[in-house]
């Protein structure tokens, strides 16, 4: 059940509904709903999520999941008090402000919230990772095992360029080590065996640190590639607060451009350690005269995507190494891959990943995006009822776009090969592209055959059939044995 059916709640409805979980979502708002009804296949109600009576009438205690994701963090935080009341076993409420963000404690101890979600927060956080080449799995055990991953340049490792993937533990040496994705002319792909290295790869390498660095040794590689120092960012809103205040906790000097006085003042006044400078982020004299070709990074987190985007390229023509741009517009990623901005991030979509690992049958316990938000790493535990336990990785015949990255193994570890065994207990970390998401689902979906194999054998067994030989079900039966009434034969 989904309250709030705004940008955030219709894409988490859009993104559930593909992946086939049955959506509820409410709305006080009647264009909003209607718009729902009319580009999605989902439950959509006119009503108030603050109103006892729909949750009885909805009967929210058969639900799994609720989150709310209307624009006011009291009424999320309210509605979510309301759902666990009515019996919703798992609550999810979007907050924004940063203030009550720093009340995470209390609504998840107090108020009985599972997760609280900001998409915010959560954006600023990628973009410090890039900034800081900083991926941290979120396991204790992959911290305390010092799993990392970098990103390096094939042409940096001349050894390795025209070699397929699978070649490469045996040719260079680099056991314990693992290419999992491959940034190629701006598309990121997982390789599978059968790739080859090209010179202008960017890869993406996981092992444990004291592997990588003796490998990036061997190279004359520097491990700390990438020294950023000096930040500007454009646009002092709530993400540009989030993210200036985790970069001067780590030692950068951060310039924010902000258009708006009173921001500028309260900015100045939270951040003390900042230089705040009121102005127009899209005056480009303005830029140089605050010294933007001296910066190491320049982040376009403003409201405007339009802002955002060209800022970030007239910064990189102006010699700034690394830009980075917020992104709204859905119809703006497809063109990413076309312009020369090295991280770029949509907020809605780093929220939906967070949500989606207690959406996902409980297997998933961390989802994060990554790779320019074209892939996703997700962290999932192996259960008893998944069909890949006791399996061989090289049997599992896992689909191009889905590689198994690394694992938890009796709290060790592990660097995967095609002979690791996989056990109940493991925990994984799977590198999965965005467009290749069906392929996890059926990687971690339970080995029962699914609704269609499960009304068959009902139906079989009912009839004294064996289940070696199952009938083949008409549309009316299947209709007939799941209680469903209001589809049509079509």
């Amino acid at each position: 059940m989904i309250v709030g059916a705004g940008k955030f709640g219709y894409r988490l409805a859009e993104t559930m509904d593909k992946e086939c979980i049955e959506v509820t979502i409410i709305d006080t708002n009647k264009e909003a709903i209607e718009h729902v009804r009319s580009h999605l296949k989902v439950m959509a109600i006119t009503g108030n999520g603050l109103d006892s009576r729909l949750f009885r009438e909805l009967d929210a205690g058969l639900f799994d999941m609720f989150v709310a994701a209307t624009s006011s963090d009291e009424t999320n935080t309210i509605a979510c008090y309301l759902a666990k009341k009515h019996g919703v076993k798992k609550v999810v409420a979007r907050i924004r402000k940063p203030e009550n963000v720093r009340q995470k404690e209390y609504l998840m101890n107090d108020m009985g919230i599972d997760q609280v979600v900001n998409p915010d927060l959560a954006t600023a956080q990628e973009m410090t990772r890039f900034l800081m080449k900083g991926y941290r799995f979120q396991s204790g055990d992959f911290e305390r095992s010092k799993l990392v991953m970098m990103d390096i340049y094939a042409n940096r490792m001349p050894g390795l360029i025209g070699k397929q993937v699978k070649e490469l533990r045996r040719a260079e040496n680099i056991q314990g080590l693992l290419i999992p994705a491959i940034k190629r002319n701006g598309q990121v792909l997982i390789p599978d065996g059968s790739t080859v290295i090209e010179s202008e790869d960017l890869l993406y390498i996981i092992g444990k640190s004291p592997r990588v660095t003796e490998v990036l040794k061997r190279y004359r590689i520097s491990v700390d590639t990438r020294q950023i120092k000096k930040v500007m960012i454009l646009g002092g809103g709530k993400i540009g607060f989030f993210l200036a205040r985790q970069l001067l906790r780590l030692g950068v000097q951060v310039k924010i451009i902000e258009q708006d006085r009173d921001r500028c003042m309260y900015l100045s006044t939270t951040l003390s350690d900042s230089i705040v400078i009121h102005g127009d982020g899209t005056d480009i004299q303005l830029l140089d005269d605050e010294d933007l070709p001296q910066m190491d990074a320049f982040i376009g987190v403003t409201g405007y995507d339009e802002h955002n985007l060209l800022m970030a390229l007239m910064a990189k023509q102006e010699g700034v190494p690394i830009v980075i741009s917020k992104v709204t517009k859905f119809g703006y990623l497809n063109l990413l891959g076309k312009l020369n901005i090295d991280f770029a991030l949509n907020p809605t979509d780093t929220s939906i990943a967070e949500i989606l690992k207690y959406a996902r049958g409980g297997q998933i316990v961390a989802a994060t995006m990554l790779l320019e938000g074209q892939a996703e790493v997700v962290e999932i535990i192996i259960h008893e009822d998944l069909a890949c336990v006791g399996e061989k990785i090289k049997d599992l015949n896992l689909p191009k776009g889905l590689v198994i990255g690394a694992m938890i193994h009796n709290h060790q570890a592990v660097v995967p090969n095609g002979s690791t065994v996989l056990n109940v207990g493991d925990r994984l970390v799977i590198f999965c592209l965005n467009s290749n998401l069906d392929a996890l689902q059926t990687f971690i979906r339970p080995n029962n055959g699914g609704l269609l194999r499960h009304i068959a054998i009902k139906m079989a067994e009912q009839s004294e059939i064996p289940e070696a030989s199952l009938p083949m079900v008409s549309i009316s039966q299947i209709k007939a044995a799941a209680n469903i009434g209001d589809i049509s034969d079509e």
